[in-house]
Protein backbone atom coordinates (compact mmCIF):
# COMPACT_ATOMS: atom_id res chain seq x y z
CA UNK A 1 0.00 0.00 0.00
CA UNK A 2 1.36 3.44 -0.97
CA UNK A 3 0.99 6.43 1.34
CA UNK A 4 -0.41 9.56 -0.29
CA UNK A 5 -0.88 11.83 2.74
CA UNK A 6 -0.05 11.58 6.44
CA UNK A 7 -1.53 14.13 8.83
CA UNK A 8 -0.80 14.54 12.54
CA UNK A 9 -3.53 16.23 14.57
CA UNK A 10 -4.14 16.93 18.25
CA UNK A 11 -6.56 14.01 18.43
CA UNK A 12 -4.49 11.48 16.45
CA UNK A 13 -2.91 10.51 13.14
CA UNK A 14 -4.73 10.32 9.81
CA UNK A 15 -3.43 8.78 6.61
CA UNK A 16 -4.59 8.26 3.04
CA UNK A 17 -3.11 5.35 1.09
CA UNK A 18 -3.67 3.66 -2.24
CA UNK A 19 -3.44 0.11 -3.49
CA UNK A 20 -4.45 -1.52 -6.77
CA UNK A 21 -8.23 -1.36 -6.40
CA UNK A 22 -8.96 1.09 -3.60
CA UNK A 23 -8.02 4.12 -1.55
CA UNK A 24 -7.99 3.72 2.23
CA UNK A 25 -8.29 6.39 4.94
CA UNK A 26 -7.17 5.50 8.46
CA UNK A 27 -7.25 7.18 11.85
CA UNK A 28 -4.70 5.88 14.37
CA UNK A 29 -4.23 2.87 12.06
CA UNK A 30 -7.95 2.01 12.12
CA UNK A 31 -9.65 2.09 8.74
CA UNK A 32 -12.40 4.71 8.55
CA UNK A 33 -12.91 4.96 4.80
CA UNK A 34 -12.56 2.83 1.65
CA UNK A 35 -13.13 4.07 -1.90
CA UNK A 36 -12.87 2.10 -5.12
CA UNK A 37 -10.33 3.38 -7.63
CA UNK A 38 -12.88 2.68 -10.36
CA UNK A 39 -15.40 5.05 -8.74
CA UNK A 40 -13.42 8.09 -7.58
CA UNK A 41 -10.37 9.99 -8.77
CA UNK A 42 -7.51 10.57 -6.37
CA UNK A 43 -8.41 14.26 -6.18
CA UNK A 44 -11.96 13.37 -5.10
CA UNK A 45 -10.63 11.07 -2.39
CA UNK A 46 -8.18 13.72 -1.17
CA UNK A 47 -11.14 16.12 -0.90
CA UNK A 48 -13.00 13.53 1.22
CA UNK A 49 -9.90 13.02 3.36
CA UNK A 50 -9.56 16.75 4.02
CA UNK A 51 -13.28 17.01 4.73
CA UNK A 52 -13.08 14.24 7.35
CA UNK A 53 -10.29 16.06 9.18
CA UNK A 54 -12.06 19.42 8.93
CA UNK A 55 -15.32 18.00 10.31
CA UNK A 56 -13.45 16.36 13.20
CA UNK A 57 -12.68 19.86 14.48
CA UNK A 58 -9.18 18.83 15.52
CA UNK A 59 -6.11 21.01 15.04
CA UNK A 60 -3.60 19.92 12.39
CA UNK A 61 -0.06 19.73 13.77
CA UNK A 62 1.75 18.51 10.66
CA UNK A 63 0.88 17.12 7.23
CA UNK A 64 3.02 15.47 4.57
CA UNK A 65 1.86 14.80 1.01
CA UNK A 66 3.96 12.26 -0.85
CA UNK A 67 4.68 12.58 -4.53
CA UNK A 68 3.24 10.21 -7.09
CA UNK A 69 5.06 8.75 -10.07
CA UNK A 70 3.04 5.81 -11.36
CA UNK A 71 0.20 6.51 -13.77
CA UNK A 72 -1.99 3.79 -15.24
CA UNK A 73 -5.20 3.88 -17.25
CA UNK A 74 -8.01 1.38 -16.86
CA UNK A 75 -9.91 -0.16 -19.72
CA UNK A 76 -13.51 0.87 -20.17
CA UNK A 77 -15.63 -1.97 -18.75
CA UNK A 78 -17.04 -3.16 -22.09
CA UNK A 79 -13.61 -3.16 -23.74
CA UNK A 80 -12.15 -5.11 -20.82
CA UNK A 81 -14.80 -7.80 -21.08
CA UNK A 82 -14.43 -8.05 -24.86
CA UNK A 83 -10.67 -8.47 -24.53
CA UNK A 84 -11.05 -11.10 -21.83
CA UNK A 85 -13.57 -13.01 -23.95
CA UNK A 86 -10.95 -13.26 -26.69
CA UNK A 87 -8.02 -14.46 -24.57
CA UNK A 88 -10.08 -16.66 -22.24
CA UNK A 89 -10.77 -19.03 -25.13
CA UNK A 90 -7.14 -20.15 -24.90
CA UNK A 91 -6.30 -23.15 -22.75
CA UNK A 92 -4.18 -21.06 -20.39
CA UNK A 93 -4.61 -21.01 -16.61
CA UNK A 94 -4.40 -17.98 -14.32
CA UNK A 95 -5.11 -15.31 -16.91
CA UNK A 96 -5.78 -11.88 -15.45
CA UNK A 97 -9.42 -10.91 -15.02
CA UNK A 98 -10.80 -8.06 -17.08
CA UNK A 99 -11.00 -5.88 -13.94
CA UNK A 100 -7.20 -6.15 -13.64
CA UNK A 101 -6.45 -4.93 -17.17
CA UNK A 102 -4.63 -1.61 -17.36
CA UNK A 103 -2.08 0.30 -19.41
CA UNK A 104 0.95 1.73 -17.61
CA UNK A 105 1.34 5.25 -18.94
CA UNK A 106 4.14 6.57 -16.73
CA UNK A 107 6.66 5.32 -14.19
CA UNK A 108 8.72 8.01 -12.48
CA UNK A 109 10.66 6.57 -9.53
CA UNK A 110 11.35 10.10 -8.23
CA UNK A 111 7.67 10.35 -7.24
CA UNK A 112 7.64 14.11 -7.84
CA UNK A 113 5.18 16.38 -6.08
CA UNK A 114 3.42 18.13 -8.95
CA UNK A 115 0.06 19.97 -9.05
CA UNK A 116 -1.70 17.10 -10.80
CA UNK A 117 -5.07 18.48 -9.70
CA UNK A 118 -4.59 20.96 -12.55
CA UNK A 119 -4.55 18.19 -15.15
CA UNK A 120 -7.57 17.46 -17.31
CA UNK A 121 -8.63 13.97 -16.22
CA UNK A 122 -11.88 13.09 -18.01
CA UNK A 123 -10.26 11.84 -21.20
CA UNK A 124 -11.05 8.80 -23.32
CA UNK A 125 -8.27 7.01 -25.17
CA UNK A 126 -8.42 4.58 -28.09
CA UNK A 127 -5.89 1.84 -28.82
CA UNK A 128 -5.52 -0.86 -31.47
CA UNK A 129 -3.79 -4.20 -30.92
CA UNK A 130 -0.73 -4.77 -33.13
CA UNK A 131 1.39 -7.47 -31.48
CA UNK A 132 1.80 -9.91 -28.58
CA UNK A 133 5.13 -10.01 -26.75
CA UNK A 134 6.82 -11.52 -23.73
CA UNK A 135 8.04 -8.67 -21.54
CA UNK A 136 10.57 -8.74 -18.73
CA UNK A 137 13.47 -11.05 -18.00
CA UNK A 138 13.38 -12.54 -14.51
CA UNK A 139 9.69 -11.68 -13.98
CA UNK A 140 8.09 -12.35 -17.33
CA UNK A 141 4.66 -11.32 -18.52
CA UNK A 142 2.67 -11.87 -21.70
CA UNK A 143 1.22 -8.63 -23.00
CA UNK A 144 -0.78 -7.43 -25.95
CA UNK A 145 0.96 -4.46 -27.59
CA UNK A 146 -1.14 -1.55 -28.83
CA UNK A 147 -0.78 1.56 -30.97
CA UNK A 148 -2.49 4.70 -29.75
CA UNK A 149 -1.96 8.28 -30.87
CA UNK A 150 -4.06 9.59 -27.99
CA UNK A 151 -1.94 7.75 -25.39
CA UNK A 152 1.27 9.03 -26.98
CA UNK A 153 -0.08 12.59 -26.83
CA UNK A 154 -0.97 12.14 -23.15
CA UNK A 155 2.46 10.68 -22.45
CA UNK A 156 4.20 13.63 -24.10
CA UNK A 157 1.98 16.05 -22.21
CA UNK A 158 2.88 14.49 -18.85
CA UNK A 159 6.55 14.76 -19.77
CA UNK A 160 6.10 18.45 -20.46
CA UNK A 161 4.26 18.75 -17.14
CA UNK A 162 7.37 17.55 -15.29
CA UNK A 163 7.31 13.75 -15.16
CA UNK A 164 10.28 11.65 -16.29
CA UNK A 165 9.66 8.15 -17.63
CA UNK A 166 12.14 5.57 -16.29
CA UNK A 167 11.99 3.44 -19.44
CA UNK A 168 13.37 4.15 -22.90
CA UNK A 169 9.99 4.91 -24.45
CA UNK A 170 6.27 4.43 -24.03
CA UNK A 171 5.13 0.92 -24.97
CA UNK A 172 1.32 0.83 -24.73
CA UNK A 173 0.48 -2.68 -23.59
CA UNK A 174 -1.98 -4.69 -21.57
CA UNK A 175 -0.66 -7.67 -19.62
CA UNK A 176 -2.86 -10.76 -19.83
CA UNK A 177 -0.71 -13.08 -17.69
CA UNK A 178 2.18 -12.76 -15.26
CA UNK A 179 4.82 -15.49 -14.84
CA UNK A 180 3.77 -17.58 -17.86
CA UNK A 181 5.20 -21.04 -18.44
CA UNK A 182 7.04 -21.82 -21.66
CA UNK A 183 3.97 -23.82 -22.70
CA UNK A 184 1.78 -20.75 -22.13
CA UNK A 185 4.12 -18.61 -24.21
CA UNK A 186 4.29 -21.08 -27.09
CA UNK A 187 0.51 -21.52 -27.16
CA UNK A 188 -0.35 -17.83 -27.05
CA UNK A 189 2.25 -16.81 -29.62
CA UNK A 190 1.09 -19.60 -31.95
CA UNK A 191 -2.40 -18.06 -31.82
CA UNK A 192 -1.18 -14.47 -32.14
CA UNK A 193 -2.76 -13.67 -35.50
CA UNK A 194 -6.14 -15.07 -34.46
CA UNK A 195 -6.07 -13.15 -31.17
CA UNK A 196 -5.12 -9.84 -32.77
CA UNK A 197 -7.72 -10.11 -35.52
CA UNK A 198 -10.44 -10.72 -32.90
CA UNK A 199 -9.65 -7.66 -30.77
CA UNK A 200 -11.70 -4.55 -31.47
CA UNK A 201 -10.51 -1.02 -30.80
CA UNK A 202 -9.95 -0.70 -27.05
CA UNK A 203 -11.39 2.24 -25.13
CA UNK A 204 -9.53 3.40 -22.02
CA UNK A 205 -10.53 5.87 -19.34
CA UNK A 206 -9.94 6.63 -15.66
CA UNK A 207 -6.33 7.51 -14.96
CA UNK A 208 -5.08 6.06 -11.68
CA UNK A 209 -2.20 7.75 -9.84
CA UNK A 210 -0.04 5.99 -7.27
CA UNK A 211 3.40 6.09 -5.76
CA UNK A 212 5.99 4.44 -8.01
CA UNK A 213 7.52 1.60 -6.00
CA UNK A 214 10.91 0.19 -7.00
CA UNK A 215 11.71 -3.39 -5.99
Amino acid sequence: MSKIIETKTESGDYSLSARRHEYVITFNNDRIGRYKVSKLTMQEVIAKYNDIITKSGTKILDSIQYGLGYVSINLEKKSGKELYNVVSKLSVKDLLNSSEYHFTLFFDKRNPILPIEELERNILFEANAVDIQVLGESNKAIAIIFESESLVKRFEYLKSFGFKHDFDALLPHCTIKYNPTEKDIDLILSKKDDILSAINTIILKKEVWRKAICF
